[in-house]
């Protein structure tokens, strides 16, 4: 029978996430038949992990304009971020924004959109019939979609969906995925046409790359590939959100093995922040997951930190030109000045746990006429730092609820301490380097007008800066800019700013992802720009994510 011959239906799933087809009755003059693709029977969960505020949080606190119950952080509901988020005061972020009164939320129903990324089965789902569209977004809600920011992850997780689990058609390798394999292979391919112009034509580098073979692909076609989705809260610790997304890696696992699958372990996709916590999950002294994970895409992961979050907690988020609305709305929701955003990133070990590490290159922190800090340990030169104008926390900004708050059960300075504490702990004694054997990184070293690798204070006028001496703090703008006196009474002005241009994606300098490099098994560092945030929408990045879960697969 010749393929036009066929109609595919569409594969649906019940209460239990089963597999299932249906079909009307069809006059028997019409003689084309269905074709049910019915996936195989050994499983493979892809677990997809997002970033930093990737995930939607609902609060159990009463801080209007919210109630107990309601979902406060939901980055797809512009409206509720721009009226309801942006106009909060510190008091307000500070309760809100508790570690100990959120929780994950996922959306009632999600978005229709997401099905035009998904095609599989020979079927063009953003056109099909709206039962069967129904019961797909279902069944992905239930997967843990709902959990998550879909304007940044949903292209990937319908597209995750889709090409996995179609790899060949009628025996034959689908169109989708010989594109596929063609720009995963040019991305670390040299250049004959740069070549012989004498321009270098490596335009990204690996470590362990080699391209997919038939056999490759043909031995990941014998699994079946649910994605599933892993929210958790970013606000805690990222040890914690490591032992929770080990009980989700239990559950999805057992739910498929329960129902007669063969299933033992999974495949985790992760972005920014969650590769932390996904190698915390896999930690033996955290989740001791690491025998139910085949491997890990690591994408653009913080792995030594960020300076941007030292940067932001003494500025606040920068607005840009005036016509740059949406830059401007997102700087509103997160905090114009250290006022907003110390309530909340200074009471979240999450946030802590995204500072320059000690595995991060010394220095970062440059004051123009002192020097550069840290030497060594920026816990104990930055982060702990009481006195000194050029901390890391104006302890004043804390707790802007007040002493007499039912919570605040000790001195918010000693709370700090104890986060600081834990987060370096977790850094330095606990996880460390530590990766999953077969973990695929990748990250930017592209030059970049965003990327904070290091920040300066910039003496900007009044007396000469004494070699040694005590400065102090008359002033503070809240946005970056101090006026300290010295000891003989003169003032002086300091502004805080990027030291330098820098690479990386905007938001994660390339010194601190390729602290993984030594510890992965394959690395691919791009010279190609793309964003951070939104890496995930970037064609090649999906080639590549694609590329190593088959590669992955085929050796399981």
């Amino acid at each position: 029978m010749s393929e036009p011959d066929k109609r595919y239906l569409a594969m649906q799933y019940d209460e239990k996430g089963n597999p299932f087809f249906s079909c009307h009755l069809s006059p028997t003059e019409q003689t084309r038949r269905a074709h049910c693709v019915v996936p195989p029977t050994d499983v493979i969960p892809v677990i997809f992990v997002p970033g930093f505020m990737g995930s939607n949080l609902t609060t159990s606190a009463a801080v209007r304009p919210f109630s107990p119950g309601e979902t406060f952080w939901k980055p797809d509901d512009t409206g509720l971020m721009t009226n309801k988020v942006a106009p909060l005061t510190p008091a307000q972020r500070q309760l809100l924004f508790s570690p100990t009164t959120t929780t994950v939320a996922s959306a009632g129903k999600l978005p229709r959109h997401l099905m035009q990324h998904f095609n599989v089965s020979g079927v063009q789902f953003s056109r099909s019939d709206d039962d069967t569209i129904d019961n797909l977004l279902g069944e992905f809600k239930r997967r843990g979609w709902g959990e998550l920011y879909l304007g940044c992850y949903g292209r990937l997780l319908a597209t995750l969906e889709a090409r996995l689990n179609r790899i060949y058609r009628q025996g034959k390798l689908e169109h989708a995925w010989q594109t596929i394999i063609e720009q995963a292979n040019s991305l670390f391919k040299d250049d004959d046409l740069r070549a012989r112009h004498g321009l270098p034509t490596a335009r990204n580098r690996a470590k362990g790359w080699s391209p997919l073979t038939e056999a490759d692909l043909k031995a990941a076609a014998r699994h079946w590939f649910p994605v599933h989705a892993f929210g958790y809260n970013w606000l805690q610790g990222a040890d914690d959100s490591g032992k929770a997304l080990a009980k989700r890696i239990d559950t999805v696992i057992d739910n498929y093995a329960s129902q007669g699958y063969a299933c033992s372990r999974v495949i985790l996709v992760t972005h920014s922040m969650g590769g932390i916590v996904a190698r915390a999950a896999c930690h033996p002294g955290i989740g001791g997951a690491e025998g139910r994970v085949l491997g890990i895409v690591q994408g653009v992961s913080p792995t030594a930190g960020a300076p941007a979050i030292y940067q932001r907690m003494r500025t606040g988020h920068a607005k840009g030109i005036f016509l740059d609305f949406v830059k401007n709305k997102v700087a509103e929701i997160l905090g114009t000045d250290a006022a907003l955003v110390t309530p909340v990133l200074g009471n979240s070990p999450g946030a802590l746990a995204l500072l320059p590490t000690a595995a991060y290159p010394a220095g970062w922190l440059a004051i123009d006429g002192v020097g550069a800090l840290p030497k060594t340990n920026p816990y104990a030169e930055i982060y702990r730092e009481r006195k000194g104008w050029w901390k890391l926390v104006k302890e004043e900004l804390l707790n802007p609820v007040g002493a007499g708050a039912s919570t605040v059960q000790v001195s918010p300075w000693i709370k700090y301490l104890a986060l600081c504490k834990k987060v370096e702990e977790f850094h330095t004694e606990t996880l460390g380097n530590a990766h999953h054997p077969n973990t695929y990184a990748h990250y930017s070293m592209a030059s970049n007008d965003e990327t904070v690798a290091a920040v300066r204070w910039h003496h900007a006028g009044g007396a000469v800066v004494p070699p040694e001496g005590f400065l102090q703090l008359m002033r503070d703008n809240l946005k970056g800019k101090v006026t300290l006196r010295t000891a003989e009474g003169s003032p002086l002005e300091f502004t805080l700013a990027r030291a330098e241009r820098a690479r990386g994606d905007g938001t994660v300098p390339a010194e601190s992802a390729a602290v993984s490099e030594q510890a992965v098994r394959f690395c691919a560092a791009f010279e190609t720009h793309f964003e951070h945030a939104n890496s995930y929408e970037n064609t090649e990045i999906i080639a590549l994510t694609l590329h190593n879960i088959t590669r992955m697969a085929a050796q399981a």
